[in-house]
């Protein structure tokens, strides 16, 4: 993908715009400036790198929080990049406006060619990058962002969809809807990669097999043994979401009662496998390892 033109003080006005600090050129009478975004914790951006597909530990321990967001912001600094990444700096699920963001953003977007636009949301304005200009309706937006399963934005809100199941103690759900969710991810690679995708009759091991087989992720094809026992337990992870789904959710009669923290880890699970296939077809996409069915 390309980088995007950004000169580096636009850069760290974005920066300082995700970490939600106080921003430049925003000044009040009495001299104090104004910030658009809630402050994030180091820990908070880490996890927000991680769902965005960013799992480089050493950064993260190697620099301060302001200089941890700018090498992995400007190191990965492509459209698509910056535009999951403002849409899930200014999610509406904390209840804010974040018009106010987006405004900012454009000061210092549209003279460089992009734009941040909002479209409605399941929560709300969602808000997006794209190039100036680039003109779509509202629908033809919606329909360019709507939920896929091939996007963190999917896998993030979907497990939000989990947690909150579990806060509201309906543990079977949260637990059919953490394997719903994988379900629909390995389907949709399927799609992706397979012109003839195999039906897997809600056998959901015999599923990650066909994908694992379409992402090369064979243990057994790898040198390093660490990354053997790792994906070895990855098969572990999709037989037990499976049965324990299969033993105790609510689309079959239940043999045993969930607890929270048997949800909690089906949900967990669910999201590193997501989280792992995700990044997986992505990376061999860009490296041109694997190519996409052509449509007809």
């Amino acid at each position: 993908m390309n980088r995007l033109e950004l000169d580096q003080r636009t850069i760290d006005l974005i920066i300082k715009l995700v970490l939600g600090e106080p921003l430049p050129g925003t000044e009040t009478e009495d001299g104090h400036r104004k910030k658009y975004t809630k402050t994030l914790s180091k820990n908070d951006l880490y996890q927000l790198f991680e769902e965005l597909g960013y799992y480089d530990h050493e950064e993260y321990f190697r620099h301060k929080k302001e200089s941890y967001a700018k090498e992995v912001i400007s190191s990965r600094l492509t459209l698509a990049f910056l535009s999951e990444l403002i849409h899930k700096v200014l999610t509406p699920l904390d209840g804010n406006d974040y018009s106010k963001a987006k405004d900012y953003l454009n000061q210092l977007l549209i003279k460089k060619g992009y734009e941040c636009y909002a479209v409605p949301g399941q929560y709300g304005q969602e808000y997006h990058i794209k190039e100036f200009g680039y003109e779509h309706s509202v629908e033809v937006a919606q329909e360019m962002f709507e939920e896929h399963p091939l996007t963190r934005t999917y896998i993030y809100e979907h497990i939000e969809k989990c947690i909150k199941k579990i806060d509201e103690n309906d543990y079977p759900g949260a637990i059919t809807n953490s394997r719903t969710l994988l379900e629909e991810l390995m389907s949709e690679i399927q799609k992706k990669l397979d012109p003839s995708p195999k039906n897997c009759c809600g056998d959901m091991l015999k599923q990650y097999k066909d994908v694992q087989s379409l992402l090369d992720l064979d243990p057994n094809q790898h040198d390093i043994e660490a990354i053997q026992f790792i994906l070895r337990g990855l098969n572990s992870v999709i037989r037990g979401l499976s049965t324990l789904r299969n033993s105790s959710s609510d689309s079959h009669a239940s043999k045993f009662r969930p607890m929270e923290y048997h949800a909690q880890l089906a949900v967990n699970s669910a999201k590193t496998v997501c989280n792992f296939l995700l990044a997986s077809f992505e990376h061999q996409l860009k490296e041109g390892y694997i190519t996409l069915v052509e449509k007809c």
